[in-house]
């Protein structure tokens, strides 16, 4: 958000300085006080809502070794536990850049929210699914009390494995409950399955003895992470979301090359050990600069984000959750991308 130019007490100091001072004429001093309040508003801090996720690896890393400072980036980040509020947060323009999910993007869009996404950080490979107790197949789950946070890409995960196999969501018990306490309650026997993410996935698999019965290996391109901006922020401050993106890229280029330091800073975020994390991104496929321009400009490749968000689309429309397809393609219009050396 951007905030008021000048502090009042930084206010009162500069008109009891240029009021004290008689060589200055009223015009350079409007020329002076104008400056500030331009270099301050430059400097307002970006409005960042985050959350626990390995495929948001860049941002810690960035955020861990400086990267958005050096760029003369203040970051002012908002954690969410709730992913749903963070998607809530950014429709409603109170923060300005949110680390998303594609068809939660998409979700606000066709609700007629201006904001687009302009990275992709990662596609999920194995890295979100279903866990059950006392069944082996999704089928099985038929009749059974399943538990996912609704508005996140779990639930739209969850309803892809019931279509695929037959079913709807009123042949489950399905129960709403956050990521956290979907896991508890999972681990506790309250449910029999689980519809969630790493790190919480494999924990309810060992802890509540359970099993992982579908993955999104199964829905190959259709689970996307990425990096949401609101159309304010990209028209008001371009330069500052060219820096953010410089910075998150230095990110993905330091996690390649530095894996062993960048686990620990991770892990740090994450809470929980370098080895996990590390084991975690074989399952998540966090993208490079040269594999994003690939996902925004390229329609040949397997990557082409325009082309899977349509995936998405189709089937929360055929779902019920959107009543028409938004602008994709507008969407993903990313010329500040397209600039990146």
């Amino acid at each position: 958000m951007i905030k008021s130019p000048l502090p009042w007490s930084m206010r009162t100091h500069l008109r009891n300085l240029l009021a004290g001072t008689k060589i200055l004429s009223t015009s350079l001093a409007g020329l002076l006080a104008a400056g500030m309040g331009m270099s301050a508003l430059q400097a307002a801090p970006l409005a960042v809502g985050s959350s626990v996720w390995v495929g948001y690896s860049p941002f810690y890393i960035a955020q861990a070794k400086g990267f958005f400072k050096a760029e003369g980036l203040e970051i002012q980040e908002t954690p969410f536990t709730v992913g749903s509020d963070g998607t809530v947060a950014l429709g409603a323009g109170r923060v300005d850049v949110l680390l998303s999910v594609v068809s939660d993007t998409l979700t606000l869009a066709a609700r007629g929210r201006p904001v687009k996404n302009l990275i992709i950080s990662d596609y999920s490979d194995g890295a979100d699914g279903i866990v059950a107790r006392g069944v082996n197949s999704v089928k099985e789950l038929k009749g059974k009390k399943v538990s996912v946070e609704f508005g996140t890409v779990w639930q739209y995960v969850l309803l892809r494995a019931l279509a695929i196999n037959g079913l709807r969501s009123q042949d489950i018990q399905l129960t709403n409950a956050s990521g956290d306490a979907g896991t508890a309650a999972f681990i506790s026997g309250q449910t029999t399955a689980l519809a969630i993410g790493e790190p919480a996935l494999s924990l309810a698999a060992e802890r509540g003895k359970g099993k992982i019965i579908f993955d999104s290996r199964q829905l190959p391109g259709e689970v996307i992470d990425g990096v949401s901006f609101t159309q304010k922020i990209i028209s008001e401050r371009p330069e500052d979301v060219k820096k953010f993106m410089r910075a998150w890229f230095k990110g993905v280029d330091f996690l390649y090359q530095k894996p062993q330091e960048a686990s620990q800073l991770v892990g740090q975020a994450l809470k929980i050990a370098p080895a996990k994390v590390l084991t975690l991104l074989k399952a998540d496929r966090v993208l490079t600069l040269a594999e994003n321009k690939a996902a925004f400009f390229n329609p040949k490749s397997p990557l082409y984000v325009v082309r899977n968000a349509r995936l998405n689309a189709d089937f929360l429309l055929k779902s019920g959750v959107i009543t028409t397809i938004p602008d994709l393609k507008g969407m993903h219009d990313n010329p500040l991308l397209k600039s990146l050396p």
